[in-house]
């Protein structure tokens, strides 16, 4: 295989890299000035209970289909 990649798309690259991570630079240093830590980790204690139960139940069955999904296939070979 014999990929070529031109001058012009490598350009575009590195602008798109340089552009994202100024933009998440700009986006923390704003955010930084208004919030506190305990503001980011705790969600400034504005998420109601069904929030935080659906988004523990949806990192729980990714987690088991992650696991259980392999060893079913694995079962049925």
């Amino acid at each position: 295989m014999n990929f070529n990649i031109g001058t012009l798309d490598i350009i575009i690259i590195i602008a798109y890299l340089v552009g994202i991570v100024l933009l998440g630079v700009f986006a923390i240093k704003k955010k930084m000035s208004e919030q506190s830590s305990d503001d980011y980790f705790l969600a400034s204690r504005s998420l109601k209970w069904g929030v935080i139960g659906a988004a523990l139940f949806a990192a729980n069955i990714s987690t088991i289909h992650l696991i259980a999904s392999p060893n079913r296939v694995l079962n049925t070979v």
